[in-house]
C-alpha cells in the first residue's frame, strides 16, 4: 500500500526495504518504488540496481528504470545486460532496453543474441522487435534456427511483426 502513495515518507520507507529486508520485500519495494516514479523514488531505484547482490532485486530495477522512458539509464542497463551474474536480471534489462529504445539499446540487444542463455536470447528478440528500436531485419534469421524453441519462436514473431512494419 505505500506504493500507492506519492508521498516523501512512502519513498523513504520503502527506500529502506530495498537494502535491509528479506528478498520478497526487496523485489516488492523496488517495484513499489518504480510506480511512484518520483525523482526520490527512482534514485533509490537506481541505487537498488547498482547494488543488488540479487539478481531479483537487480530485475526488478532494472524494469523500474526501464519504465521510466528516460534513455539516461540506456548505456547502465547495456552494460549490466552483460555483466550482470544472473540470468534473470540480464533478461529484465534486456526487456528494459526494448522500452527505452534506440540505437545503442538495438546495439546491446543484438550482442545479446550471442548470450549462453536463452533466456536472455528470448528477450533480447523479443526487445528488438519493439518499434523503437533500430534493427536490421536479417538480424532474425539464424535465430529462426535456434535450439530453444522459445527464442526460434520469438525470432518468428518479430519477422513477423517486421513484415508488418514494425
Amino acid at each position: 500500500s505505500l506504493g500507492r502513495l506519492r508521498s516523501k515518507e512512502a519513498v523513504a520507507k520503502l527506500s529502506k526495504f530495498v537494502s535491509v529486508s528479506k528478498l520478497g520485500d526487496r523485489v516488492a519495494a523496488v517495484e513499489a518504488l518504480g510506480h511512484i516514479a518520483t525523482a526520490d523514488a527512482i534514485n533509490a531505484v537506481e541505487g537498488a540496481f547498482h547494488q543488488a547482490d540479487v539478481g531479483r532485486v537487480r530485475a526488478a530495477a532494472a524494469l523500474a528504470l526501464g519504465a521510466t522512458g528516460n534513455a539516461a539509464y540506456v548505456a547502465r542497463l547495456a552494460e549490466a545486460l552483460k555483466t550482470s551474474p544472473g540470468i534473470d536480471a540480464r533478461a529484465a534489462c534486456a526487456q528494459a532496453l526494448g522500452r527505452l529504445g534506440g540505437e545503442a539499446a538495438g546495439g546491446a540487444l543484438t550482442g545479446a543474441l550471442e548470450q549462453d542463455s536463452a533466456l536472455v536470447r528470448e528477450a533480447a528478440v523479443r526487445a528488438l522487435a519493439e518499434p523503437n528500436v533500430p534493427c536490421p531485419p536479417d538480424v532474425f534469421k539464424r535465430l529462426l534456427k535456434d535450439s530453444d524453441l522459445r527464442v526460434a519462436d520469438a525470432a518468428r514473431q518479430a519477422v513477423s511483426a517486421l513484415r508488418k512494419g514494425k
